[in-house]
């Protein structure tokens, strides 16, 4: 095959997958945005299939900097808190949340408050992200909880990971967690990245939507 007739193919074969996701909608928008409009999470699009393949609606959703994949949590879970340290992304989430999603805006030079905001939350939250400049010290105190029993999450996410590497090591550490990479674009990207999944080693810990592999037709 000539060079010509494969970049052809590469061509076609990137426009099929961004028709598929809504990814260049996603980047005319500036938001993660799927083909119809409506929000997704800022991972990887691997990350997203597999979420969707999951049932949250008893679920309850703690994010550290969640920011706008926040937006798809309250259209899937029960009740979802995000700590933003953005002061916009923190009013534009309250604007279009629903009454299950609460926003807490904490200002991004109080690091001990950002990093502590889940041990104020008296609730067991299922899944948590965390994001941010301080995810280190997010993933350490989450860490504490977890060895104590006094949170309990059946998945952690961890967005950007190869960004995260110091992150990704505590997380890493937790027992009874298998972390598993989700590598490719997302929404708005313009490079390939990696949304990491430590998923609980309790085999109840979701409910799964289809048995089978998530189909494409064209």
């Amino acid at each position: 095959m000539n060079i010509e007739k494969a970049n052809q193919i590469a061509i076609a074969t990137f426009q099929e997958y961004s028709d598929h996701y809504g990814y260049l909608r996603s980047l005319v928008e500036e938001l993660p945005v799927d083909n119809n409009q409506c929000p997704v999470p800022t991972y990887t699009y691997p990350a997203i299939d597999y979420l969707k393949k999951l049932d949250f609606t008893k679920s309850s959703f703690f994010g550290y900097n969640a920011g706008l994949s926040s937006l798809w949590w309250a259209h899937n879970a029960m009740s979802v808190i995000t700590i933003e340290t953005n002061i916009n992304i923190h009013n534009y989430i309250g604007t279009k949340g629903g009454d299950n999603l609460v926003t807490i805006n904490i200002h991004a030079d109080d690091t001990d408050s950002y990093s502590t905001a889940i041990k104020q939350e008296s609730m067991k939250f299922d899944v948590i992200e965390i994001s941010g400049e301080s995810s280190a010290s997010c993933a350490e105190q989450l860490k504490e909880l977890v060895e104590a029993g006094e949170q309990v999450p059946r998945l952690i996410i961890l967005n950007n990971s190869s960004m995260a590497i110091d992150t990704h090591k505590v997380l890493s550490s937790f027992d009874n967690y298998i972390p598993v990479d989700f590598c490719g674009i997302g929404p708005r990207a313009n490079k390939i990245s990696t949304t990491t999944f430590y998923i609980s080693t309790n085999i109840n810990c979701h409910v799964i939507l289809s048995p089978n592999p998530i189909l494409y037709i064209n």
